[in-house]
């Protein structure tokens, strides 16, 4: 009789076991595959960015924030909550911050005029690069810094 149990308990206990290893793999790559996705998207900005005139940075930021947007909510259920946080904080201050710099294609050329004359003409540049960098990291380490 208990042979007969034992002979059961075995390929049971297996393919628990074998089931719970599927599922956290299962797991591991889609959180792997959901913040890859939004490093792919946030490397395109990049990528698109290093190609835009300078004098074009304000239809640069205009076109990338329903783009970040979209890619920032999708990524959100795969952060740890310090993550969620510091990609939250970052993302409103791209979009506050961004309206007062780029809100109007005739203040940024002043702005950028201003800048240039002041001898830094990729303050606006260097802004967006920055933020594309913050990003990057509340996704890259576990607990990003604020």
């Amino acid at each position: 009789m208990c042979q007969i149990i034992t002979s059961f308990i075995g390929p049971i206990a297996g393919g628990f076991i074998s089931g719970g290893i599927g599922i956290w793999m299962f797991w591991r790559k889609r959180l792997r595959d959901g913040k890859d996705a939004f490093l792919l998207v946030t490397a395109d900005q990049k990528s698109k960015l290093s190609e835009t005139k300078k004098t074009e940075l304000d239809e640069f930021y205009q076109q990338s924030v329903p783009i970040m947007s979209q890619a920032i909510y999708r990524v959100l259920e795969f952060l740890k909550e310090e993550q969620k946080c510091a990609l939250l904080k970052f993302w409103n201050e791209y979009r506050s911050e961004g309206k007062k710099l780029f809100g109007n294609q005739k203040e940024f050329r002043s702005a950028y005029g201003e800048s240039f004359v002041e001898g830094d003409p990729l303050t606006h540049l260097k802004w967006l690069e920055d933020y594309f960098g913050k990003f990057d990291e509340c996704i890259k380490i576990r607990q990003p810094k604020i």
